[in-house]
């Protein structure tokens, strides 16, 4: 295993920038990818159609608790989605580098 992890968040298209912004800035996570999506799900009911963004975002396993409270703390979401999935093998200049940059100040 190669002690990173896959962070998968969707959310508002406004509001799924600024959260990965905020992540990379406090060096929660060492980057995102977004990507416009078209999520159906089932809310208080009803079926519900919307527009998300959907993040992947690279981090180690030491980081991933950090991000999930800290996306729960600034997500408008009553409950967002938030997914962990562990990074088996990887080309590893990238997960040196992913660490390097998810070290806390």
């Amino acid at each position: 295993m190669s002690d990173i992890v896959e962070v998968i968040v969707t959310g508002p298209p406004e509001f799924m920038p600024g959260l990965v912004e905020t992540l990379v800035n406090e060096r929660l996570i060492a980057c995102g990818q977004l990507t416009p999506i078209n999520a159906i799900y089932r809310w208080q009911g009803q079926i519900e159609h919307a527009p998300e963004v959907r993040a992947v975002m690279h981090t180690t396993s030491e980081r991933a608790d950090s991000v999930m409270q800290r996306v729960r703390q600034a997500h408008p979401y009553k409950v967002p989605c938030i997914l962990v999935f562990p990074v088996k093998s990887g080309e590893d200049d990238y997960i040196a580098w992913v660490k390097g940059e998810t070290i806390a100040d």
